[in-house]
């Protein structure tokens, strides 16, 4: 039977949401879930890996968190093996969907409300061709669990593209203006995951010190760049292979963690290495009391509309993705009809002397207090490529992008 071409857009935006709603449904505040946090982490370090395969002497820049969100919401609607080697390759093989479901109703609720200087908007949405009939306890559990909206449009219409796009661009509050060009006439379903941050640092970098400096770029060659600076006591970390510093926003709830290789490492060789038994050492270990000369330069960087394809395929989701698809729980009478046809992504990040603002979008198409001590003094001078990760305190990451140009 051939398959009738159906398209999701998971989009990592900001804010809240827009749609038409046809009935209250109480949102689930969930239940805090160690198994989902780290299957989401090692995820993270999978899915980026992969994409560090394609680009190596590249920028890359990706949300983890909303790549995850927008495949779990699909797996919401995924049955036998294709529910299977969904869980497989989002680390989340070993929690049932309703354990699932309520982990990631704690985490957007929890991370939407951790900090009230740092602002982490997340929305959900749900847009159906106006023809098809969504499966009830799909748009139900979605509604419930990711607080998403669904919402008839016409598809065909031109407009519909326009509607779809105003959308990101107040989800991510500009950054990102455009992720549909146009959309498949035979498209069934386009789902929207969103997520904006922009957060000050704890302590700020003074811009009157901002002076250029070498960068010294993947190919060797040198440019210049803004070099942020201050001397802090900071948290510090170091064994043979990495240095890294945390560097908190608001209330420290946040931090943004930044590796440098050492030694002979450069800094693909980390990033292949990099799990979450890594992570979690990293951010459990840091050493408070060293005072630390920090050189961090100015960045903006924009990743995308990369395709995700072959690297979901790589970690084991390749039934997904052809006829042996099954997503029966999505749209009423066509059970036997859907497959995914492309993932693609799309980030964007500015880092500057306040904070950080960063916005990301996915795209899913388918068819059919101590006492005193001596302080000692280190270092972290970012003038070479390095890897950041933006991450909570426990261990979640919603942020990671590596620096090499």
């Amino acid at each position: 039977m051939n398959k009738i071409l159906t398209m999701f857009f998971l989009l990592v935006l900001s804010s809240t949401l827009i749609a038409c709603e046809k009935e209250t449904v109480p949102l689930n505040e969930g239940v805090k879930n160690p198994l989902v946090t780290e299957g989401n982490s090692e995820f993270a370090f999978d899915i980026f890996r992969e994409l560090n395969n394609d680009d190596y002497n590249e920028n890359i820049f990706i949300s983890p968190f909303s790549i995850s969100s927008a495949l779990a919401m699909t797996l919401n609607g995924a049955v036998g093996d294709t529910k299977d080697s969904m869980q497989t390759t989002l680390q989340l093989k070993d929690i049932n969907i309703e354990d699932m479901n309520n982990g990631f109703a704690y985490l957007n609720h929890m991370l939407t409300n951790l900090d009230d200087d740092v602002e982490i908007n997340i929305a959900n949405s749900l847009w159906v061709k106006d023809e098809f009939t969504m499966n009830k306890q799909f748009e139900f559990d979605i509604k419930s669990n990711f607080n998403a909206n669904a919402t008839l449009l016409d598809f065909e219409d031109d407009k519909s593209v326009d509607v779809i796009n105003e959308w990101v661009s107040d989800k991510t509050n500009d950054l990102i203006d455009e992720i549909i060009i146009g959309i498949d006439p035979y498209a069934a379903l386009i789902l929207i995951n969103a997520i904006y941050f922009n957060g000050s640092w704890q302590d700020e970098f003074d811009p009157s010190k901002t002076q250029s400096r070498d960068f010294t770029t993947i190919d060797k060659n040198v440019i210049q760049v803004d070099m942020m600076n201050r001397t802090d006591e900071i948290g510090f970390y170091e064994d043979s292979e990495i240095t890294a510093v945390k560097l908190p926003y608001g209330d420290g709830s946040i931090s943004m963690y930044c590796v440098l290789p050492n030694g002979n490492e450069d800094i693909n060789s980390v990033i292949r290495e990099m799990n979450v038994d890594k992570w979690n050492d990293l951010r459990n270990e840091m050493n408070y009391f060293y005072e630390v000369t920090l050189e961090l330069p100015k960045f903006k960087m924009e990743y995308g509309i990369k395709e995700l394809n072959d690297a979901l395929i790589n970690l084991g989701m390749d039934v997904a993705f052809d006829e042996r698809a099954y997503f029966p729980d999505l749209i009423e009478g066509m059970e036997d009809n859907l497959y995914i046809n492309a993932v693609n992504h799309k980030a964007v990040v500015d880092v500057g002397e306040g904070g950080t603002e960063a916005a990301a979008v996915t795209s899913v198409v388918t068819a059919p207090g101590a006492s005193p001590i001596e302080i000692e003094e280190r270092t972290f001078i970012a003038n070479r490529p390095f890897l950041f990760i933006i991450g909570d305190e426990e261990g979640n990451i919603l942020f990671m992008g590596k620096k090499v140009t």
